[in-house]
């Protein structure tokens, strides 16, 4: 959110219990490169000038800014009303599921940005294609009025949004149990105004689907048009029919969505090979759940 509002033209300010301790994190010295100010976790950030206090569901309300805002009467702002607000007046696409939201994301930014919508994609993680010396990668500042986001379900933050069009990957059991999780996601999608792109609650989605997998890409047809998936795994070749099904319904055409599909580098923190050692490779993954565990296994193994 940070990067967001300050690439709109927002004066962004912040602070982080890690800088306090001394740590020189790569996320604070690329937010600073980007002209956000980072005050001490004590409530000094705070003034009366401010707008408002930008806070996630992690934030406790013993928090010195939230106590410093709560004494001022700055607004405390949840992160996903904050870009609830953002969107206003834009079209929007949001990705939400229980798994696979971060990865489809990054694809359908990725397709987007190739086929020249200069979309801007807020993700819930680092999308390999845009981290570099100065961007920390997980937000793309477009230009147009196309914006991406990831969704989450965890927090029950989905709801803020009423998107154009959304994706829901897939529900199963992580921060609440199957029957709440589904009910969950039946109730986001009667808030997107065109049209679900989903495996969840329509098997038939991916009935039939039979992606060639190898040990670092696979394959699938979809109408006819070979689609190379450039990361490994049943799971990714999945992630990516949902993306190329999504940017089809945008009008962009197949042949474009695949050279856009092709040039996905992954995800941080997502099977992402993060180096070897006496010929044994280390990947790096984020898997929390048995669902996300099993397909890391499977694809590994």
């Amino acid at each position: 959110m940070a990067q967001a509002l300050a690439a709109h033209g927002c004066k962004v300010t912040g602070s982080d219990r890690y800088a306090d301790q001394g740590a020189d994190l790569e996320v604070l010295r690329k937010l600073k490169a980007a002209g956000i100010s980072v005050f001490p976790q004590d409530g000094t950030g705070i003034d009366q000038h401010t707008a408002g206090l930008v806070v996630s569901t992690a934030i406790e309300k013993d928090n010195a800014d939230i106590v410093a805002a709560g004494r001022l009467g700055v607004p405390v702002i949840h992160r996903s009303d904050m870009l609830a607000r953002l969107l206003e007046g834009k079209e929007c696409v949001a990705v939400t599921g229980t798994s696979g939201k971060s990865t489809v994301t990054g694809m359908i930014g990725c397709i987007l940005e190739d086929a020249g919508l200069d979309p801007t994609v807020v993700n819930g993680a680092i999308v390999l294609n845009w981290r570099d010396d100065r961007r920390i990668g997980n937000v793309r500042c477009g230009a147009s009025n196309l914006w991406v986001i990831e969704a989450d379900e965890s927090d029950r933050s989905l709801m803020a949004y009423r998107p154009d069009r959304a994706v829901i990957t897939n529900a199963s059991v992580d921060h609440f149990d199957l029957k709440e999780t589904a009910d969950l996601f039946r109730r986001f999608a009667g808030q997107v105004r065109k049209g679900v792109v989903s495996a969840f609650d329509h098997p038939e989605f991916l009935r039939g689907f039979a992606p060639v997998t190898r040990a670092t890409s696979s394959e699938f047809v979809y109408k006819g048009e070979t689609f190379t998936v450039p990361v490994p795994g049943r799971h990714n070749a999945e992630n990516a029919f949902h993306a190329v099904v999504l940017c089809e319904t945008l009008g962009v055409p197949l042949t474009r969505i695949g050279k856009g599909l092709a040039s996905f580098r992954g995800i941080h923190r997502r099977l992402e090979v993060v180096g070897t050692a006496g010929g044994i490779t280390v990947v790096d993954d984020y898997a929390h759940n048995p669902a996300k565990i099993r397909a890391a296994l499977e694809t590994l193994t």
